[in-house]
């Protein structure tokens, strides 16, 4: 039996530098607490957590590139709340609990060639909630809870050639429900709970030297998300406690620091997420927080990296305003951060001069004081939805919104053209904390405020020397153009 998608639907069709989550095949089995991992061009959806809080032995095969879903040989014991590897074509699924909240001690394996499994040494003690990851070609188990319900900070390592196991050094943070991902040489151990709660825990584990570095911490604390690393970055989507999720959180490696992505349009827990070659997979799940099994599937796309800023060190020759003391701009800071730049009476500019934002021009908002560069905002390119997010066309130039303000707090632009001087006006808004508000108790005469698109093409921008001005303190400017 093959289960396929009659079509694909994408929940956020709207670029905005986030992400895309879209629609794939259903699961055949409503299920949560899954585990899942890929081999060749098919994932394996195992095991999880039916509505009557039994336990499933269940095993489902995604064939990635036909969207299609079909049943292979069932696990040898039903298990829910399992780790869950591939390591060299072998499927290993690890600990878990049986149906009863018990924590198990079981290692199986699954050969997708023989479609048959096979029982293995078991885990130095028994562990449910746990998570591991496959790196060089060994598994790492890590934390869960005991057979008390005891959330541990536990370490086991499984060799493959020899069928052993050993100990790891223990986790900094005992948890349970948690994540763990490797990028590069390093394990990343993310979330879970405990006692005390949900965490947002951010340590990385060493295989080479046996070791833990505490990183910056995931900003909302919750378990039982899907996690899954994407080149440099790690996404943390959905999970619970003390409520369900669809925060979505992307931990950069490489600047140990954390951002945001487009939310999940179907908040889950206990869900998989399995990286693919475009995109993250993240099947079935919890919808509310406890018990609640889906057969949903769906796929997020991540943004492409940042492009190099449009930017330059210092600023340069740009369309101005044909008529002096009409632009303006607002810079507040503080707790309710905005921004408006108003380039009004500019400069002769037709609409082809703005290129193309609904496909391929993206903007960028530049502003430079005296001693350089200070502040610089994204408005992705993108084409937009009715009452979302991205660029649309007009009779007279382009309108851009966004009301999550991602990635820096832009909320709208109007491009609007002007076929003789003195007509065509550019209106930029921005506020909220994502804002990049420079100090405004430092800034040095004259201020120089430009949009300038992405590739090449005309940008356009306006001074503002002072004092005097409107108004110049510690939490806001505010001054007509010069």
């Amino acid at each position: 039996m093959l289960l396929a998608a009659t079509g694909v639907a994408a929940h956020a069709a709207c670029p905005d530098g986030t992400g895309q989550w879209v629609d794939r095949a259903a699961l055949a089995t409503a299920r949560q607490e899954v585990g899942a991992a890929r081999i060749g061009g098919k994932v394996f959806v195992v095991g999880g957590l039916l509505a009557n809080f039994q336990a499933t032995n269940t095993v489902e095969a995604y064939d990635i590139a036909l969207d299609q879903w079909a049943p292979v040989a069932a696990m040898p014991a039903a298990r829910d709340h399992m780790a869950v590897v591939a390591i060299g074509g072998i499927l290993y699924v690890a600990g878990g609990f049986a149906g009863n909240f018990q924590a198990r001690d079981e290692l199986f394996a699954y050969d997708p060639g023989t479609n048959a499994w096979t029982s293995l040494a078991p885990m130095p003690a028994p562990r449910g909630g746990c998570w591991a990851v496959a790196h060089e070609g060994k598994l790492y188990l890590f934390g869960g809870v005991d057979t008390a319900d005891v959330a541990r900070a536990s370490v086991f390592v499984y060799d493959p050639a020899t069928n052993q196991w050993s100990a790891g050094t223990d986790m900094p943070t005992p948890r349970e429900h948690l994540n763990a991902v490797v990028v590069g040489d390093f394990v990343y151990v993310i979330g879970g709970r405990s006692a005390g709660g949900s965490t947002g825990a951010n340590e990385r584990y060493d295989p080479a030297t046996n070791t833990w570095q505490t990183m910056t911490p995931m900003p909302t604390a919750r378990a039982a998300a899907a996690v899954a690393a994407f080149g440099s970055r790690i996404f943390a989507a959905g999970g619970e406690t003390p409520q369900l999720f669809a925060v979505h959180e992307v931990y950069d490696v490489a600047t140990d620091s954390w951002s945001n992505a487009a939310a999940m349009a179907i908040p889950r827990h206990g869900i998989a997420a399995v990286t693919l070659d475009d995109r993250i997979l993240t099947p079935g799940g919890g919808t509310i927080q406890g018990l609640q099994p889906t057969s949903a599937v769906d796929s997020f796309v991540p943004p492409t990296a940042a492009p190099p800023p449009v930017c330059p060190p210092a600023p340069d020759a740009c369309r101005t305003p044909a008529v002096a003391g009409r632009g303006l701009l607002l810079l507040r800071g503080g707790t309710t951060r905005a921004l408006v730049w108003d380039w009004a009476r500019g400069a002769a500019t037709a609409k082809a001069d703005f290129g193309d934002p609904v496909a391929s021009d993206g903007y960028e908002l530049c502003v430079w004081d005296a001693t350089g560069l200070v502040a610089s905002a994204t408005a992705p390119a993108g084409s937009a939805c009715p009452g979302r997010t991205g660029w649309r066309s007009t009779g007279s130039g382009f309108r851009y919104r966004n009301r999550a303000r991602t990635p820096d707090g832009i909320a709208s632009i109007v491009l609007k053209q002007g076929l003789v001087d003195g007509r065509a006006r550019i209106v930029v808004k921005g506020k909220g904390g994502l804002l990049p508000i420079p100090d405004l108790s430092g800034l040095a005469s004259p201020l120089t405020v430009q949009l300038r698109r992405s590739g090449s093409g005309p940008c356009w921008g306006s001074q503002f020397g002072f004092p005097p001005s409107v108004r110049s303190d510690a939490t806001t400017f505010k001054d007509r153009a010069d």
